[in-house]
């Protein structure tokens, strides 16, 4: 039995990109740039507390087509959960939380390390901690099923890296890095 994959070009996926609330442009990924990230992502401390696990950059490298998104403040930043805290024993011992889940964890033995993110201070103990970042959906609306993209929030290093390289991410508000799997470069007729 055959499979149908949906494809679609490159140059609609774009213009969909950029009816999307805040995105202002998008680059292509390259090879050089990519292997920074990796360098960046892999070696950065989280709060100073615990070190990074990029799961999410991992997901966007194994899709077919890989961005750099440069936004404006319009674009809808954490819509889901991303980040998680974990220790040696593999516990979950934190997460991020979204605005409108904040109520669910009034908790004093809660430490939050920003707004958004805590730590449950009866868990942590003597042991590693670490942080897996994971990519998330980006909704981007008119796409066929089976184009989905997904989207991973690099740290700010890396930010300021891709920012530097690109004039585009001079005027941008966030810089973030998508993948997505059936998204034709060529014409389908080369």
């Amino acid at each position: 039995m055959e499979t149908f994959r949906m494809v679609v070009l490159y140059s609609e996926f774009y213009k969909k990109l950029l009816l999307h609330p805040g995105i202002i442009h998008a680059e292509i990924l390259t090879e050089d740039i990519l292997e920074r990230v990796r360098q960046i992502e892999a070696s950065f401390p989280h709060f100073g507390v615990t070190v990074v696990d990029p799961v999410g950059l991992h997901e966007i490298e194994k899709k077919g087509l890989k961005l750099i998104l440069f936004c404006n403040d319009d674009f809808p930043m954490f819509t889901d959960h991303f980040m998680n805290f974990i220790d040696s024993s593999g516990s979950l011992i934190g997460h991020d939380v979204l605005p409108s889940e904040k109520h669910k964890y009034d908790n004093p033995n809660y430490v939050w390390l920003t707004d958004h993110i805590f730590m449950d201070l009866t868990r942590l103990g003597d042991c590693y901690t670490k942080c897996v970042l994971s990519s998330m959906p980006l909704k981007v609306n008119g796409l066929p099923k089976g184009v989905e993209p997904i989207v991973y929030y690099p740290c700010l290093e890396t930010v300021e890296l891709i920012n530097t390289r690109y004039k585009e991410g001079r005027n941008a508000i966030a810089t973030v890095l998508v993948g997505v799997d059936g998204v034709e470069i060529n014409s389908p007729n080369r």
